[in-house]
């Protein structure tokens, strides 16, 4: 061959090389759609949060004010209130059983009483109509007005309702249980653009093949495993979908037939997703708007006691904080309802010395709040309180709504401890040498 025609097919070759390398080099690949999930709010206590609303009929709907994928290490003040009611509290719900077999769960203790708790706490049953304009409150971010956020993909639509995102049914009305009431429930629907919930259809939820993996339409951005898990269980429990029929699985809520692939597959995304502050506000304001809560967004311990499970020792809940690696209570301890939005600090604790002896010497009298100044039942405000009888001397601190120089209904001196309803406090100190009685 000639060697110039050689040359010549080479650099043909070259050039052509470099020509699919640019092409190939330049290719943009398709960029993931931007997550409309709020800021992370940085609270850690339930007096941080700033609840935005709007009064609805003389009701608070108040705004979601959560941020999504931040995890949620307290409880709100709205969720103690809902929970202070006797027989409400962790303590209590935490000590009844569950079942290890899954056709036994409906019948067992704990099952029995969380349906109680829900049920008995609904004020409002919403209509398939109204969510769609109730979504603007249960599923914006940052308490924002200006738009939801899509289950699934996290992109931003509405807040109107204008044809372009639908109502996304997580228990899917083809399996049965949660009809009427329940399949208008706006704790289980959730607003998705309209290809998000076409593309799951009425598949169950899970991680095998033929399963719809939440997590999907996101590409992975949000983690979704925890949400749909702790939906599935309220709307399990709630509306007592139990049975799907005999066309579909005999425990109704498991398997390609059921809602959700398997109960392993529910507890490992509840443990590995923990709840964020997007679903604790949301919890908030579905219960300004219905007056029920998802008691599994507050204590997801309740899912692996229902199914006869232990309870994780680093599990991450809003009730316990980031785990309790005591594998205790997890929150058995029951806020105040209405906590101070301005508290005293605690008071230092009165040291307790066991060797003191019995004080000698003349005893006193004190006649606490005497000062003589007062003109009316609540006396003057005071944080502190200091009083002297011969040798003692009695110092009250740390006082909250605390009135000296109050009078009781004979006309007696005495400190009164709050007004118009609120609750006051003090502490003392015992001087040393002196007994407690």
């Amino acid at each position: 061959m000639n060697k110039n025609y050689l040359k010549k097919g080479i650099s043909f070759i070259l050039a052509l090389a470099m020509i699919c390398s640019v092409f190939v080099t330049v290719t943009i690949p398709t960029q993931a759609a931007v997550i409309y999930g709020g800021t992370p709010t940085g609270y850690t206590s339930a007096d941080q949060v700033d609840y935005a609303y709007d009064i609805v009929d003389g009701k608070q709907y108040i705004y979601n004010w959560g941020a999504r994928g931040e995890t949620a290490t307290f409880l709100t003040t709205y969720a103690v209130t809902f929970y202070s009611k006797s027989g409400y509290g962790y303590d209590t719900v935490s000590g009844l059983s569950g079942s290890s077999t899954e056709k036994n769960v409906p019948a067992s203790s704990i099952y029995k009483k969380l349906h109680t708790i829900m049920e008995s706490e609904q004020t409002y049953k919403t209509s398939y109509e109204a969510t769609k304009n109730l979504f603007k409150y249960t599923d914006s971010v940052n308490g924002s007005s200006s738009g939801i956020s899509s289950f699934y993909s996290g992109v931003k639509i509405g807040p109107d309702w204008d044809g372009g995102w639908n109502r996304e049914h997580s228990w899917p009305n083809s399996k049965g249980d949660a009809a009427g009431d329940g399949e208008n429930d706006i704790m289980m629907l959730r607003p998705t653009a309209t290809s998000e919930n076409s593309g799951r259809g009425n598949r169950a939820y899970g991680e095998s093949e033929g399963y719809y993996n939440p997590n999907s339409e996101s590409g992975g951005n949000l983690d979704l495993r925890g949400d749909v898990a702790r939906i599935v269980l309220y709307t399990y429990v709630r509306w007592e979908c139990t049975n799907t029929g005999s066309s579909y699985n005999p425990n109704g809520i498991f398997g390609t037939n059921g809602v959700i692939e398997s109960v392993e597959v529910l507890l490992e995304w509840i443990e590995e997703d923990p709840v964020d502050t997007w679903e604790l506000g949301r919890n908030d304001s579905v219960q300004s708007i219905t007056g029920t809560r998802n008691v599994f967004v507050d204590y997801p311990e309740y899912a692996f006691i229902l199914f006869g499970e232990e309870i994780p020792e680093d599990l991450v809940t809003p009730s316990r904080g980031n785990g309790n690696a005591g594998g205790g209570s997890g929150g058995s301890e029951t806020p105040d309802p209405n906590p101070d939005p301005n508290p005293e600090p605690d008071p230092e604790e009165p040291e307790d010395d066991s060797e003191t002896e019995t004080a000698t010497g003349s005893g006193a009298k004190f006649e606490l709040g005497a000062d003589g100044n007062a003109s009316h039942a609540d006396g003057n405000s005071a944080t502190s309180y200091t009083e002297t009888n011969g040798d003692f001397t009695l110092n009250i601190t740390g006082g909250t709504k605390m009135y000296t120089g109050a009078r009781d209904g004979s006309g007696n001196s005495c400190i009164k401890l709050g007004t118009s309803g609120d609750i006051g406090s003090f502490s003392f100190t015992v001087p040393a040498g002196v007994e407690k009685v």
